[in-house]
């Protein structure tokens, strides 16, 4: 369906809006900051916008509160893909990761990975002096020179794609049938082993459900590790946890202090992890200046019950662009640097993160040209009144499904994924299809996107879909290929199984 979008004429100032990008000179003067904070980068895996204390949730998140609270809290915060290697790509570059081809899941049979032509935030921090660490999932591409330390990055411990890309199985004649862990070795799956990589090197060829229960808490130790050892030079930590991503999997001494789901017990590791990073930081008197940035790589797997998140009263889930699929939990808390109990309200996206990094240090970034915009101006309250809404364009599996431009989100002709029957203990329900229309959302008023109000507005909707043909026929005129990285053997399982 890629002739879906209408091949019209663009309005110019649209143009300005959607091609526009900040220019980065000497750092913003924020007082009391060296300029150089320490950042630590935590990106969640299928964790839901609802999933938190702060954005309703009964799991106890204390600590992951007190980073909004205290700290900057987005209430429309975008993933740029609703899968988490795509998602992974655009946080790590600041660009729509169609960009480059990057459009779906990466499977263990995959030989693509990130180009080595996109500059990753590793890159660029590690040229103004930081190191720079990844303890947990990466998923931009597992074969030799698609690893993180090809990327920019000094250390990498954790897996190479998702937790669910293994040769387990939920055991459903399991001798404690009560037992939500319960996995099983199959050995005739045509899922590949899970490593677990120290650098360029596996340091355990298969990781087992027992290993499963503990990553979390491993990646928090090499977190902690890096800070107790800080000195001067400035420190990046990029920790994307895994637990939240089927199968989940806890520690067996946190299982139901969540008084919830298991779901909700790994929830609420996460914050009691959060809160060890925290003490760490104190202990070595670095939290006012480093900047922690908390979000999530797409909405929940509903599919899966009570083994997903909530997006709330969002519509949609993983894999689908609608809000629940693609809007996030996100906070900045930066104590030095940014006021405490600030709120954006307007629509950000994670290829934002980049950029905003590159103004606070002062860095000019050094690869292709960047979709996403410094958040600084947003945060301190500097953005000019009246601004020309900002438009944001949601892909999928390399199509071009839906966008937002101010209050309006706009989605085109497809079919689309829903769930027909939900999933629970660690089994997976049932998708169903349907098929959609051109429809329009007014998100100010309909934030669920449940009523279409395309026949009140056509005025609106003729304009982003002049706003979209003309962003996907400059995206698709500079489109890159994705890195490739070799032949290697293995079988495809889809992820949306």
């Amino acid at each position: 369906m890629k002739n879906r979008i209408p091949s019209v004429a663009f309005l110019p100032c649209a143009i300005a809006v959607a091609l526009s990008f900040p220019a980065y000179g000497s750092a913003p003067e924020l007082q009391g900051t060296s300029g150089t904070p320490n950042i630590i980068l935590v990106f969640l895996d299928d964790a839901g916008y609802a999933d938190f204390g702060v954005t309703g949730s009964s799991t106890p998140t204390p600590t992951i509160d007190a980073l909004a609270t205290n700290g900057v809290q987005f209430t429309q915060f975008y993933d740029a893909s609703p899968v988490c290697s795509a998602s992974r790509a655009a946080l790590l570059t600041g660009r729509y990761p169609d960009r480059f081809s990057f459009a779906n899941v990466l499977f263990p049979d995959d030989t693509g990975g990130l180009p080595q032509e996109e500059q990753t935030l590793a890159e660029l921090l590690t040229a103004q002096g930081y190191s720079t660490h990844i303890f947990g999932k990466w998923h931009l591409g597992h074969l030799p020179g698609a690893l993180p330390l090809s990327h920019g990055f000094d250390q990498y411990y954790g897996i190479p794609y998702s937790n669910d890309m293994w040769p387990y199985e939920r055991d459903a004649e399991a001798l404690d049938p009560a037992d939500e862990q319960a996995y099983v070795h199959n050995p005739s799956s045509s899922q590949p082993p899970l490593p677990l990589y120290e650098g360029n090197t596996v340091v355990k060829a298969s990781v087992t459900p027992s290993d499963q229960k503990v990553l979390t808490q491993l990646f928090t130790d090499r977190a902690i590790e890096v800070i107790e050892a800080s000195s001067d030079r400035p420190f990046f930590i990029y920790l994307p946890y895994s637990s939240s991503h089927i199968p989940i999997f806890v520690r067996d001494e946190i299982k139901g202090r969540s008084e919830g789901t298991l779901y909700q017990d790994v929830i609420y590791e996460y914050d009691l992890q959060m809160a060890r990073i925290m003490k760490a930081l104190r202990d070595r008197a670095i939290e006012q200046d480093t900047l922690i940035i908390f979000t999530s790589d797409n909405g929940p797997w509903t599919v899966w019950g009570d083994h997903a998140g909530s997006a709330g009263d969002l519509r949609g889930f993983k894999m689908t662009t609608f809000e629940g699929g693609i809007r996030v939990f996100a906070a900045m808390h930066w104590p030095a640097g940014f006021n405490k109990g600030v709120t954006v309200t307007s629509p950000v996206m994670t290829i934002d993160i980049l950029p905003t990094i590159a103004e606070i240090i002062g860095a000019q970034p050094g690869g292709q040209e960047l979709d996403g915009r410094s958040l600084v101006s947003l945060i301190e309250g500097t953005q000019p009144a009246g601004a020309e809404p900002r438009a944001l364009y949601n892909y999928y599996l390399g199509e071009l499904e839906s966008m937002r431009y101010g209050k309006w989100k706009l989605h085109f002709p497809r079919q689309v994924r829903t769930v027909t029957r939900v999933g629970s203990a660690g089994f997976r329900g049932d998708y169903g299809e349907e098929l959609i229309d051109w429809s329009l959302y007014d998100l100010d008023a309909d934030p669920g996107e449940s009523v279409n109000v395309i026949d009140r507005h056509p005025e609106i909707a003729e304009q982003l879909k002049k706003m979209a043909a003309a962003f996907s026929r400059d995206l698709e005129a500079s489109k890159k290929p994705m890195g490739d990285y070799g032949h290697k053997e293995g079988a495809r399982v889809e992820e949306s199984r």
